[in-house]
């Protein structure tokens, strides 16, 4: 959510996803639609438009 307004309209998040990790594009879509379902984020067309819950990972 720290990129450019434009690029977030215009990049799929899987896409951004991956770019920065190198995770599976099928690795990727497991997450996504996991933090989808549990109420982390909102997606439309694949663009991520909010991040709901932020979850402190150690």
């Amino acid at each position: 959510m720290n990129e450019p307004k434009l690029l977030r309209e215009s990049l799929p998040a899987e896409k951004y996803i991956r770019s920065k990790t190198g995770i599976s594009r099928s690795g990727t879509m497991r997450i996504l639609s996991e933090m989808k379902a549990g109420g982390s984020i909102k997606m439309e067309n694949g663009m991520l438009k909010s991040i709901d819950k932020v979850y402190d990972i150690k």
